[in-house]
């Protein structure tokens, strides 16, 4: 069972967690650091006092006091990172313990047993975290040259594709990869040396300053000055940290850093600090194309509860607004709102997207319900109508209108009316005025009947996020109801087979080296109430994953229990 700890349990943990830290490096560097950071052991193995009573730490004060000395038992450390160890189940279950805190306890845990390399590099990478100056200080690397390494890697991408350069597109991989296996391994291998030099420069950078963050653009200065290659991108104004996170000038994490592929950012002039209600920047590919817009990892919780919130409310009235457009569906197709009717109908049964007149995927057109054509109806004998085409992402979808339905079979007559004298390639859902002139369904006609039947100002596609979150509500209770996991991977695996549930009802497939195969991904970052996905972790006793932690607290959907 998950628990909580106290203010001084917190402080007791964190002090602990800097002990750790001052034991592997007075160990690792035989004495030789800061003089401060001896003196500071004394202090934090103090602090720690409580954490180290609550999990029996025994040994905890006679390292300590070894390390401090400098007459260290090699035993006495192998029995303190064994006994962490062992402990180390019970840790995991104080939910106020975060997720990096349980990895520097971990890494330093196996230090401690088998002076492990790859724990030591974790210490580094997330010594930051601690906001410890003299602990990040004594991590600072020096810089090494990037020049042979850029010189190989042009070589290599020059043999792959016969072009100058240092990066190759990611949709190239596959092909690049099936036609010369080695070269490309050897590229990749280049990429993460090159990328390694220019992250390490900007840690010793940063660190070196004994700030946290550091001014974005004197970073890449300072890069150019060294000769220094990298990927971040040019343009932007604000901070950067020694994991390479960006912030706005007055410290607000933005919520992801562009990817190579959009090397150009352009910032918003409208953007305000203190309001925080706009994006700050968007990203663009170097032909200027594709702008991805950034925002605050702030304004993203902020807008997201919101959203949540307001999907909280259609759960509770969407009964009501269903019983004012049946009428209209049921009153045939002689009016614009007995079309616009009969296809809210549709998208609330299927779950399905709407549809925008001219999407399309690598050149071929996408649909969605509005934009259907007659040639992706395909009747039955038995009445039914099977409806198939290609949604977003090119993946294909699938319904079925079943006459037997007592509110589908006025759909199917519905839809006969719409199709009469239209050709294969004719939009299904049109509606012709007594002038002539016929209309398009679209989303603006779509919403406009939506709100006015009791939407207020939410838009058809939270149908969608509805049926994902009452749906995974739904999943979660008989999964629980048949087996309750008893640790964290049956957990895991059955929180996924649960939003791959949902993952199929909204439609979202991948196609994965040729082969479709259903993800619930997508529904766990967009359509299902984080509060939710929440309470099934706290029905198990277990901790949340780590991209659902910092949700929690939030009051997101009202329930309907």
């Amino acid at each position: 069972m998950i628990i909580e700890l106290g203010e001084m349990a917190k402080t007791a943990t964190e002090a602990f967690i800097k002990s750790l830290y001052a034991i592997v490096l007075l160990v690792s560097k035989e004495g030789k650091t800061s003089s401060k950071i001896s003196e500071d052991l004394k202090k934090w193995a103090t602090q720690a006092t409580p954490f180290v009573d609550k999990y029996k730490l025994t040994t905890f004060m006679s390292v300590c006091k070894e390390v401090y000395k400098n007459e260290i038992d090699e035993a006495t450390l192998v029995a303190l990172g064994k006994r962490i160890r062992i402990v180390f189940p019970a840790i995991e279950k104080e939910r106020d313990i975060n997720y990096d805190q349980l990895n520097l306890i971990k890494a330093g845990a196996k230090w401690l047993r088998i002076r492990s390399q790859g724990a030591y590099k974790r210490m580094e990478s997330l010594v930051s975290t601690l906001n410890e100056p003299q602990l990040t200080s004594e991590f600072i690397k020096s810089i090494g040259s990037q020049k042979p390494i850029v010189q190989n890697l042009r070589k290599v991408v020059k043999k792959l594709t016969g072009q100058d350069g240092t990066l190759i597109p990611s949709e190239l991989g596959p092909k690049l990869k099936a036609k010369n296996k080695e070269v490309y391994r050897e590229y990749l291998r280049l990429r993460r040396d090159y990328t390694r030099v220019w992250r390490d420069a900007l840690k010793t950078y940063v660190r070196k300053s004994g700030k946290d963050k550091v001014d974005y653009q004197t970073v890449l200065k300072f890069l150019a000055s060294k000769d220094i290659e990298n990927t971040l991108p040019r343009g932007f104004e604000g901070l950067i940290d020694d994991q390479g996170r960006i912030y706005t000038k007055d410290g607000k994490l933005i919520d992801g850093v562009p990817t190579p592929v959009l090397p150009n950012i352009e910032m918003n002039p409208e953007y305000d600090a203190k309001e925080d209600n706009n994006f700050v920047f968007k990203a663009k590919k170097a032909d200027g194309t594709g702008s991805v817009y950034k925002y605050t990892v702030d304004y993203v919780k902020k807008t997201r509860n919101t959203k949540f919130e307001s999907v909280g409310d259609l759960r509770t009235k969407i009964k009501d607004m269903r019983a004012k457009w049946l009428p209209m569906v049921k009153g045939g197709v002689k009016n614009l709102n007995g079309v616009v009717a009969t296809i809210l109908e549709m998208l609330l049964e299927f779950s399905a997207r709407v549809g925008t007149k001219g999407n399309a995927t690598e050149g071929q057109p996408t649909f969605g319900i509005s934009t259907l054509r007659l040639k992706n109806l395909h009747p039955q004998g038995s009445g039914n109508i099977v409806i198939s085409y290609k949604g977003k992402a090119g993946v294909l979808q699938k319904h079925t209108l079943e006459k037997s339905d007592p509110i589908q079979k006025f759909v199917i007559q519905n839809i006969d009316q719409l199709i009469r004298g239209k050709k294969p390639s004719d939009q299904v859902f049109t509606f012709t005025k007594p002038s002539g002139k016929v209309i398009q369904m679209n989303n603006v006609l779509i919403n406009k009947l939506f709100r006015a039947v009791g939407g207020g100002s939410l838009t058809i596609k939270s149908l969608r996020t509805l049926r994902g979150t009452v749906l995974f509500e739904e999943q979660m209770k008989e999964a629980l109801k048949k087996k309750k996991p008893k640790n964290d991977k049956e957990a895991k695996d059955q929180f996924m087979k649960i939003a791959e549930v949902v993952g199929q009802q909204l439609g979202h497939i991948r196609n994965m080296k040729g082969t479709a195969k259903i993800t619930g991904a997508t529904a766990i970052g967009s359509y299902i109430d984080p509060s939710i996905m929440l309470q099934y972790w706290k029905i198990v006793g277990m901790r949340p994953p780590k991209f659902l932690a910092k949700f929690e607290g939030a009051s997101m959907m009202r329930r309907v229990l």
